[in-house]
């Protein structure tokens, strides 16, 4: 008979929410690519072993000493950003609420000041998803958020207006960003390029786009591939509180 306590319940959760991580880590990012191709390599130095290939068994040999070190020289920028997603999880949120309530009051005020201008925008927030390839279209910043800084990015002619600002760990990790277009009929073709790019970026994440419409000056929120249309001061702060928090 097979008897759990309470530190074997724990253990097992604990390896199952690692274990999770990682793997929607790896999904969201180019780490799924390079480990692919560890994993290969892996397997044909375990066939070496067993069908006695000498040559092959060899070099294994002659790197075992160093394949940790290049692991991690490989992998140093997917590790930085998985020790940054398990401080974002849902388990630390709470840690940081005042801080996401300070970034989303600095969003909606920029938000405010593109629409009284009549300035288009795309916005995105991040929330569990590595967007990493999604910020090296564009230039890559380390900026604290702010209302002007938003608003000179994408005042028209600057270098970076046409695309979007990348909004990651509540800072702007990058603007001038390429979003992936959605191509859902279901849209409609009153949308133009701006708001597709919007709905496009959700659907392949789970990030937050907000859109603010040059033409009709309307303010929008894409999420899961759904808009959100036409909101105020105060709907936008109230829903952006509900899908951040």
């Amino acid at each position: 008979m097979i008897l759990f306590s309470v530190v074997d319940v724990f253990d097992i959760a604990a390896l199952a929410f690692i274990t999770y991580e990682i793997l929607i880590f790896i999904k969201n990012s180019r780490a799924n690519q390079m480990l692919i191709g560890l994993v290969l390599i892996f397997v044909l130095v375990g066939l070496a072993n067993i069908l006695n290939m000498v040559g092959l068994k060899w070099l294994a040999d002659q790197l075992k000493n160093v394949w940790l070190v290049a692991f991690f020289i490989i992998f140093q920028h997917e590790l930085r950003s998985a020790v940054n997603e398990i401080g974002k999880s849902r388990v630390l949120s709470f840690l940081s609420k005042r801080e996401n309530l300070t970034v989303i009051d600095k969003l909606v005020k920029a938000t405010m000041q593109l629409k009284d201008r009549g300035v288009g925008a795309i916005i995105v927030v991040t929330k569990n998803n590595v967007l990493s390839h999604i910020e090296e279209t564009g230039t890559k910043l380390d900026s604290a958020i702010s209302e002007d800084l938003i608003s000179t990015i994408f005042t028209p002619y600057s270098p970076l207006h046409d695309g979007a600002i990348i909004i990651r760990d509540g800072k702007i990790v990058a603007a001038g960003c390429i979003l992936p277009l959605s191509e859902k009929p279901s849209i409609g073709y009153n949308l133009g390029t701006r708001h597709r790019a919007a709905i496009g970026v959700t659907e392949v994440s789970d990030a937050i786009s907000i859109v603010v419409s040059e033409e009709t000056r309307m303010v929008s929120v894409a999420y899961m591939g759904k808009l959100k249309t036409d909101l105020d001061e105060n709907e936008l702060l109230e829903y952006l509180k509900n899908l951040i928090y």
